[in-house]
Parts: C-alpha cells; structure tokens; sequence
C-alpha cells in the first residue's frame, strides 16, 4: 500500500509533535509512506492508497480533486476547530475514516451525523515503555526526604490547565495531612499568546506568584521548565506519591500527563473530563472530579479531589495498590504495539475498496449557553455548544447532605455586580439581592452543608447554572462514560 501522511512542524505544540513522530513511524514500519505537503496534496493523491491528513485544511476544503480514501486525524478539533468542521465534515465520501482520541468526541460525530460515527477510530496514543524508575533513587536526586509526600503538576502553565487550582488544592491537602510534610513538582512553560479563550494568559504568571505567596507555599515547590529530558521527567514521575491533573482546557482531548503518570506506577486525581474520562480508571487507577458547564465556564468539584488525595497520601496500602493497578493500565492500554496496531487498522479499512458518495450530515450539534464570561476572540459561546460532551455530568441539582461551595474569590461591587477572580474563568453578572446575600455568606475556602431549608431552591440552582457555586455530592455520579479505553 502507498500511504501519504501530510506535513507538520510546530515546535511550540510539543505533545502534537509527539504525537505526529508515533504517526510517522507506525505508518512508515506498515506501509510505503511518503510525506505530502499542503499545496501538494491534490496532485501526490492520484498515487495514494490512503492520505493520512495529520494537519491542515486542505484535504477538507479541496477533498473533490482528491482521489483516494482520507483518513482525519481529529486531535482535539471536534471542539477547537467546531465552526470548520461544521462547514466541510459533509464533503468527506462513506469510505473516510476519522481518527477520535476520546469517546466524547465519538459522541460529537454522532449528534451531527450517525454514518460519521460509525466512520470513528477510536486511537489511543503512546507512552513509553520504561523500567519503573526507582523511587528511592529519583528522591535522592531531588533531594527530596523519603518519607514526605510528593504531589506533582505537569502541563503548560495557562489558567485552563488549572495551576491556580492545583496550588489552592495542595495548600489545603497539606493543612490536611500535617504534620506529615508536603512538597509539590511543577513541570511546564508559560504561553502568554494562547488564543483559546484568552481571559488571563498574558497576566497568569503574575496570578501564580501571588496565589505562592497568598498560600505561604514558595518552600514547598520545585520548579522544572517543561524542556526536561525523557530521563529526567522520569525522575519526576519516579518521585512522586500522586499527580494531580485538574484540568478544564477545552481542547483535553487525550492528555498525555495522565497516562505518563500512571505508567510510572503514580496514581492520578484528574477532572473527568474529554479523553481524561476515558484514561483514568475511577477508584482503580486514580479518582476524577466531575466537570460540568455553566454560564461562567466549566465548574470542577475540587473538594472531591482533595478528600481523594488526602485518602491516597494518609493509606500507604490503598496508595500502593493504585500505584501498581495505574502501571498495569497503562502497560496494557497505550503500549507502542497497541497504538500502532489501531492506526494501521484504520488505515487499512480506509484502502479496501467502498461507494465513495458523501454521507448525509445533520445540522451540526448545536446547544444554547448563556455566558457571563468577557468577550474575546474565540471565546466561551464558540465551544460550549460542544464542550458538554467533554464534562462528566450536567449541572447537579442540591439535595440534603450534599455540600456547596465557591470556585474562586468574589468581589463585591456596589451596583449588585459580582465578580470571579478566577483567572480561566472572570465571569461577572448584576445579580439579585438574595444571590448576593448567599454567596456573601460563604467563606472561600470551606465548603457548607446543604440542608433541607438552604437556600431557596430557585436561587441555589440559578447559582449552579452560573457557575457562582459548585456542588459536591453526597454520593458521587461520575457519569457513565468514565472508563478504560476499549
């Protein structure tokens, strides 16, 4: 067979680049590959089998003049690149497959267009297969004391990846665990310029230092710059009792981080959200906060994730146990053979021969969303009609025994204005005298019962739908698309 894989180069999207070097060699190991570029698509694909377009618009926007069957790696798209797809996932023919890192973006192709979905290949990708580093050892090169808890955080440093989260969650895991001493790793780069849903990325530097400071945890972190070497960020991961994933990024279609954690023998607390939902096994490799979405952003129950990382860190046995069951997922999950062996199944389906007439596509899934969120190029009403596929549940409903708290610091204002502080999420609204008094009586920080009188139920669910307070279940409902990838 004569596969083409479209070109790519873009040093500042590392895990895309990962991810196009495993396309490259598990193509090349299966079949004659020949690396196309853009404006040469059209003309090379008279010679193809299969054109596996990695990257670029024009396998979509020129798919008449393109002779053989196409393969569209989606990486993240379904969400990012929604407008597009919108426009051109009815020009693809019923022999064209489409490569899907998570089930929720098989659920997005199956609102727009049933035949699309059956059309899916779900694709998992790599880690690598090392020896479980020594965690004796890794602390030693740390200098890190054996017996303190580690917790680690690994992603670029933007307000959707959460790292004002993660630093608000480990001050009060280690209120929690004292006197037993705590120490967080922190492992990427700030991207001041990041153009999706850009409310706080050039400042957020700035709102970590002073998030250090507020939360006296300067002392308690070590810093690395994501530019680690392979053998190095073994060391981290080797390190570590626990990482924490808290991410609400929109595009989380797969996450790496996760999966590289657990393939280090680290349990993993993560939102249960995207390709998250799929990676972590709940209460066998790790726990998931559910995720959720509001007028005001996506909502994550992170006292949830907290109590399941106070648990973790406080039982050696469970912790070990965990540690052992994330390894064996991931081993049996994301190996090199078993990725690679589902990129050449999708391939080879592709090239046998099918009618190639275009597939009916329904009115692209559409939801309303009200926001409160700033108007900015590419903002919260241009993803969220898709994003609720990404979340675990819908917004919950309070009943009695649950707890309810606020996602960030409010500010008051005299005209009846509230306003978010969170830096991913500055939602700001005039809202009603009894909202006011609710949310003013609660302190950042704690969460409350809920009781059969509190609040009027109108006023606590117009809350919730906005995104002014955040629930935590008595009894927790992750949502049934949790689970291992199949």
């Amino acid at each position: 067979m004569k596969v083409g894989l479209t070109a790519f180069s873009n040093a500042r999207w590392p895990s895309v680049s990962r991810t196009y070097a495993f396309y490259e060699r598990s193509l090349r190991a299966a079949f004659d590959t020949e690396i196309i570029a853009q404006d040469a698509i059209a003309d090379r694909a008279r010679d193809l089998d299969v054109l596996v377009n990695f990257h670029g618009a024009m396998a979509w926007t020129r798919r008449t003049e393109i002779d053989c069957a196409v393969v569209y790696g989606m990486h993240g798209g379904m969400v990012v690149d929604r407008a597009f797809l919108a426009e051109h996932l009815g020009g693809c023919q019923s022999r064209d497959r489409f490569l899907i890192n998570c089930t929720s973006d098989r659920a997005i192709l199956a609102a727009a267009s049933p035949a699309r979905a059956a059309q899916a290949d779900l694709l998992p990708l790599p880690v690598h297969a090392r020896a479980r580093p020594d965690r004796a050892v890794c602390r030693e090169v740390l200098d890190l004391p054996g017996d303190t808890a580690v917790i680690g955080f690994v992603a670029r440093l933007l307000p959707a990846k959460n790292l004002h989260g993660f630093l608000e969650m480990l001050a009060r895991i280690k209120t929690a665990i004292a006197p037993k001493e705590v120490r967080a790793i922190v492992v990427g780069n700030y991207w001041a310029d990041y153009p999706v849903l850009p409310f706080c990325t050039d400042g957020y530097q700035a709102v970590i230092k002073d998030s250090l400071a507020r939360l006296g945890l300067e002392p308690d972190l070590m810093y690395f710059p994501a530019a680690l070497s392979d053998e190095y960020l073994d060391m981290v991961y080797g390190a570590l009792d626990l990482l924490i994933h808290p991410t609400f990024g929109i595009d989380e279609n797969f996450g790496y981080v996760p999966i590289e954690a657990m393939a280090a023998g680290v349990p993993v607390v993560a939102s249960a959200y995207g390709g998250v939902k799929d990676t972590v096994r709940e209460s066998e490799t790790g726990h998931l906060m559910p995720t959720w979405i509001t007028a005001g952003g996506i909502r994550i129950d992170q006292e949830t994730g907290i109590a399941a990382a106070v648990n973790l860190l406080s039982d050696e046995t469970v912790r070990n146990k965990m540690a052992n069951a994330a390894r064996t997922h991931a081993q049996t999950y994301y190996s090199e053979e078993i990725c690679r062996a589902a990129l050449i199944a999708s391939v080879k389906v592709a090239a046998a021969p099918a009618d190639d007439s275009p597939a009916v596509v329904t009115p692209w899934p559409n939801r309303d969303q009200r926001t409160i969120l700033p108007e900015v190029s590419r903002g919260w009403d241009e993803f969220a009609p898709v994003v609720h596929h990404y979340v675990s549940t819908e917004p919950p409903d309070i009943t009695p025994g649950d707890r309810v708290y606020l996602p960030a610091v409010l500010v008051f204002e005299t005209d009846s204005t509230v306003r978010s502080t969170d830096p991913a999420w500055p939602a700001e609204a005039k809202l009603s005298p009894d909202a006011i008094a609710v949310l003013s009586d609660l302190t950042y920080g704690t969460s409350v019962p809920v009781t059969s009188t509190w609040p009027d139920r109108a006023i606590a669910t117009a809350l919730i739908a906005d995104g002014w307070l955040v629930v935590q279940k008595a009894v927790q409902e992750l949502g049934q698309n949790a689970g291992p990838l199949p």
